[in-house]
Order: structure tokens, then C-alpha cells, then sequence
């Protein structure tokens, strides 16, 4: 297989949403919206980031999608492809393991429910049940990339609760997190570069990036 070749962040945003480009169109045209949280009040937080987060997300599934080499800033990473479920009982034992691995880093950290959300196309995160709903029927929502969002949104509350804004610096510090530990450092390298080329803020160390 050909690296595909992503030169440099200008580069990487065009040949990522390039219109006529099949990882365009791999990459939305089963976007729903993506998971729209409903945020426990009174403690809602401005969620200005969200449409933001979801682009980038967007283009990483994308490559992800393909998988394979990635000529990126002058270096190969091998991007594997992500896992997708055909089944809600298979997207439950993926959500275990991923808990797992976060457990020794945060002991008290809980696994959520996963339940199967009907009449929707969007995947969410039910804050106040620790919930993540998927529709079974969608492709689009049985993706690693979906769920591991829906889990960073577990995590997050985990540590914050509704101290923070739902897409916020702290849930993509811990997207990138679970990408890095889960897929590996190559896609989290990724993902980075597309919130940091979106303006998304990241925090590092107590401080956004």
C-alpha cells in the first residue's frame, strides 16, 4: 500500500477535506451529528468547541477508516484500521477493556452502562446514568473512533463532572488518551494535529494548548 502523503498542517487539513476526495467523503457522509450529550443543568457549560471536535474527528476516522502509512511531517506512521461492531454485546466488551487500562490511573473509575439506543442515528453520552447509547443500526456509530469518544465523555465526567464544557480542553486531552493507549501514538499524533489545525484547545499539564 502507498503512504498517503500529508505534508506539513496546511497540507494535512486539504488533503483531509478536500470535497472531491474519497477520505471526504468517508469521513461525513455518515457524520449524524455525531453525539449531542444532554448536560445535566444547572451546570451547563458553553459547548463552543463541539462542531470543531467533531470535524477533526471526522477526518482522523477518515484515515482510520483506511488505514495504512501516513507520510506526516517527514516521518511514516502506520495508522491501523479501526475496529468497527456488529453487535451491541461486542461494543460492551470493548468498552470494558478500555476502562480497564484506565483503571490503574484512576482506581475509582467506574465502567458504564452500554445500551442500545433506538429511534436515533446518533451515538451519546448520558451524563446522569454514566450511559453510552448506540444505535445498533447505524454503521457510522459502531466505529472504535465513535465509542472511544463516548467513553472520553465517561472519563471526563468521571473527573470533572459538569465543572467543564462538554468538549472542552480536559475531554480532548483525554480523547487524545484514549486514542494513543487504545490504537497507538501514531493515530494520536493524528488526531492532534487536527484539533491543534482546528483551533481546538488541548490541556496539558493544568494548561490548554
Amino acid at each position: 500500500m502507498k503512504p498517503v502523503t500529508l505534508m506539513g498542517r496546511e497540507r494535512l487539513y486539504c488533503a483531509f477535506s478536500t470535497r472531491g476526495s474519497s477520505l471526504f467523503r468517508l469521513g461525513t457522509e455518515s457524520r449524524q451529528d455525531s453525539d449531542v450529550p444532554p448536560i445535566p443543568k444547572p451546570h451547563d457549560q458553553a459547548d463552543r468547541m463541539r462542531s470543531n471536535v467533531y470535524k477533526a474527528e471526522d477526518q482522523f476516522s477518515a484515515v482510520c477508516n483506511r488505514g495504512g502509512l501516513v507520510d506526516f511531517f517527514g516521518s511514516h506512521i502506520d495508522i491501523p484500521i479501526q475496529r468497527r461492531f456488529g453487535d451491541i454485546d461486542s461494543v460492551r466488551g470493548y468498552v470494558e477493556s478500555v476502562i480497564g487500562l484506565m483503571v490503574e490511573k484512576y482506581p475509582k473509575l467506574t465502567t458504564p452502562r452500554v445500551r442500545v439506543r433506538k429511534g436515533s442515528t446518533r451515538a451519546h453520552y448520558e451524563f446522569s446514568t454514566n450511559t453510552i447509547a448506540i444505535p445498533i443500526g447505524d454503521q457510522w456509530a459502531l466505529r472504535e473512533s465513535v465509542v472511544l469518544h463516548e467513553c472520553a465523555h465517561h472519563v471526563t465526567w468521571f473527573r470533572y463532572k459538569a465543572n467543564v464544557a462538554p468538549h472542552g480542553s480536559e475531554f480532548t486531552a483525554c480523547m487524545l488518551e484514549l486514542v494513543g493507549r487504545i490504537m497507538g501514538e501514531g493515530p494520536a499524533l493524528l488526531l492532534r494535529a487536527g484539533y491543534q489545525e482546528l483551533g481546538v484547545p488541548v490541556m496539558t499539564t493544568g494548561v490548554d494548548s
